[in-house]
């Protein structure tokens, strides 16, 4: 299969088919009027947007939705995807007494294009997070991980736990190498010979699309393994953003912000073992993934498993990218828990050692 082909920790971590306009020029300072802001507000929710200086004065690109007095820290998949990987389509949980934050990781989207792959591991992005909780003066965060951006989290709670108050672990990306491995093999596998054909032909040609066509490339090579995310493929026609709108430089860039991220998470062994770092974490958390995903749900409740506070959600008649399958339902589950109210179907999974004995 392409190299193209496996876009994210999702096999391709994409939501699908919107207009995305890409802001350049502002100061770090300035954020943008309501007119030109990437994307309309959400129901009229008071949106700005702008920049913030990341690690070695990296310039990424951030919104702001609703001005409630709690706030939400959004921080996407990938890596490399950007805001339009569930984050503008998560935007009316600021409707519900929250202010949303969320931000273009480096190298991605609007954020500036990064492509030295030493400057792209785990230790910048944990930076950049922590320069946003600084620019934004926040003492402690409630913090939203999808997929990459949950291992992204978990990192960051374990450098900086006196920064964190309460986290959201959505769609959790598999949380070692091996179960990496088997959630990209049985995806491959649900593809029919000829989608899996079709598609290799499209991911073959994105490296040498020109900027006119690169948008449409990206979208056909993402399209067939995109449609596994969701119950229905009609769903993703829900999403509000589309990566492949992005600038063409920024897609180009895509592949070299994820083979640097997930290189980063290995150990001298070449692998990635979670268990450890997750072991650490003592905050209140929430890991929600769909009762019908596509990807082995094992490897998702491993996190609720190994994270010692902490619970499963599984969302009905919802696959992995649930938020679009059921967004009312994720919407409320993501306002209950950072409003402290417990859901009745969510599970503890986890037992400490001394009680699995």
């Amino acid at each position: 299969m392409s190299k193209y082909c496996h876009y994210s920790t999702r096999t391709l971590s994409l939501t699908a088919l919107y207009l995305a306009l890409v802001i350049l020029g502002y100061s770090q300072t300035t954020a943008p009027s309501q007119t030109s802001l990437t994307y309309k507000p959400y129901d009229n929710l008071s949106t700005t947007e702008g920049y913030f200086t990341g690690a070695d004065n990296v310039r990424l690109f951030y919104r702001v939705v609703g001005a409630g007095k709690k706030t939400i820290v959004f921080v996407h998949g990938g890596p490399g995807a950007g805001i339009e990987d569930g984050a503008v389509d998560l935007e009316a949980v600021a409707a519900r007494g929250f202010r949303f934050i969320e931000y273009d990781q480096r190298g991605t989207a609007r954020s500036e294009l990064v492509s030295d792959k030493s400057k792209l591991g785990i230790d910048y992005h944990i930076r950049d997070l922590e320069a946003l909780r600084q620019h934004f003066r926040l003492k402690r965060m409630n913090l939203i991980g999808l997929s990459w951006g949950s291992g992204l989290v978990a990192h960051y709670a374990t450098a900086y736990p006196e920064n964190v108050n309460r986290i959201i672990f959505l769609s959790p990306m598999p949380a070692t190498r091996e179960l990496a491995r088997e959630r990209n093999d049985y995806l491959s596998s649900l593809l029919s010979k000829e989608d899996a054909a079709k598609q290799k032909e499209a991911c073959d040609k994105v490296a040498a699309a020109g900027d006119a066509d690169i948008g449409d490339v990206c979208r056909k090579c993402s399209y067939f393994s995109a449609k596994l995310y969701v119950t229905d493929p009609a769903h993703l026609s829900r999403a509000r953003g589309d990566f492949c709108s992005n600038t063409p430089q920024a897609i180009r860039n895509r592949k070299t912000v994820q083979d640097a991220g997930l290189a980063s998470l290995r150990d001298a062994n070449g692998e990635r073992n979670f268990q450890p770092m997750l072991a650490k974490i003592r905050v209140a958390s929430l890991v929600i993934e769909g009762a019908k995903p596509n990807v082995p749900l094992e490897g998702t409740k491993m996190w609720a498993k190994w994270l010692p506070n902490s619970r499963l959600l599984l969302i009905p008649e919802a696959g992995h990218q649930n938020w679009l399958d059921q967004p009312e339902a994720v919407i409320s589950a993501i306002s209950n828990f950072f409003h402290e109210r417990r859901d009745k179907n969510a599970r503890q999974l986890y037992k400490s050692v001394a009680t699995a004995k």
